[in-house]
C-alpha cells in the first residue's frame, strides 16, 4: 500500500521522540509551537487506528469516533493552533496584529467545522490506498482558500525566516497534494504537514544554539 497503518503508526512514533526532544528545547511561551510535532503524532495514531478499524471490519461506533476525532484536529485545532502558537512566538508588534488577522480566519474556521459535526457527522471510507474523510455537510468554494490561509497565513506573516521558509514548505505540500490526491486531501496532506513539523525540532536547535552563542560572547565581553 502507499499509506496504511503502519505509516501512521512509524509517523506517530517518530514524531512523539521529535515532539519531545524540540519541547526540551523550547521555552515557556514556545510551548504550543513547540508542541506541534506532539499532537501531529496524536492525530496519526488516531488515522492509524481508523485503518485497522475501516481494513479489518471494526464497529461503526468505532469508526464514527474516530473520523469525529480526527476532523477536530483538521478542522479546529490546526486553523487555530498554527497562528495562535507563532503569535505567541512573535516578537514585532505589526506583525502580531498580521497573525492575529489570520487568527480570526481560523477560528471562522473551527466555528464552522463545530456547526457542521453538529448538523452531520464525517464518514472515513478507504479509497485509492488513502483514507477520505466524507463531509455531508455542503462546503461553499472558498473555505479551502480561507483554511489555507488560516493553517499557511501567519507563517508568512513572522519576522522570522526561519518560520517563512516552513510555510513555504508547507504550501508546496499542500499544492503537491491538492494536484495528485485532492480527493483525499485531509488525510494526504496531514501526514505530510506531520512529517514537515518535523522540521521544528530544527527551527528550536538553531535557536537553541544561537542563545548558547550570545550567551558566551557576553560572558566573554563581561
Amino acid at each position: 500500500m502507499c499509506f496504511s497503518p503502519t505509516v501512521s503508526f512509524a509517523a506517530s512514533a517518530a514524531l512523539v521522540f521529535i515532539g519531545v526532544l524540540t519541547l526540551k528545547k523550547s521555552k515557556r511561551h514556545e510551548l504550543l509551537f513547540a508542541s506541534i510535532p506532539l499532537l501531529f503524532a496524536v492525530q496519526q495514531g488516531i488515522e492509524g487506528a481508523q485503518w485497522l478499524v475501516l481494513l479489518h471490519g471494526g464497529s461503526a461506533a468505532a469508526s464514527y469516533w474516530l473520523a469525529q476525532s480526527y476532523t477536530v484536529f483538521v478542522g479546529m485545532v490546526w486553523p487555530v493552533m498554527a497562528p495562535f502558537s507563532l503569535w505567541m512566538i512573535e516578537q514585532k508588534p505589526e506583525h502580531r496584529k498580521m497573525m492575529l488577522a489570520v487568527l480570526a480566519v481560523g477560528i471562522g474556521i473551527a466555528l464552522f467545522t463545530v456547526h457542521a459535526i453538529e448538523q452531520l457527522p464525517v464518514t472515513a471510507s478507504i479509497t485509492n490506498y488513502c483514507i477520505s474523510y466524507d463531509y455531508p455537510t455542503p462546503q461553499p468554494h472558498y473555505m479551502l482558500a480561507l483554511y489555507v490561509i488560516a493553517t499557511c497565513g501567519a507563517f508568512f506573516c513572522s519576522s522570522d525566516r526561519s518560520i517563512v521558509r516552513l510555510g513555504w514548505i508547507n504550501l508546496v505540500a499542500f499544492l503537491v497534494t491538492y494536484y495528485f490526491y485532492r480527493y483525499d486531501l485531509a488525510s494526504v496532506w496531514c501526514l505530510f504537514a506531520a512529517f514537515i513539523s518535523g522540521v521544528i525540532f530544527l527551527y528550536f536547535d538553531e535557536h537553541t544554539k544561537s542563545r548558547l552563542k550570545l550567551q558566551l560572547a557576553t560572558r566573554g565581553d563581561s
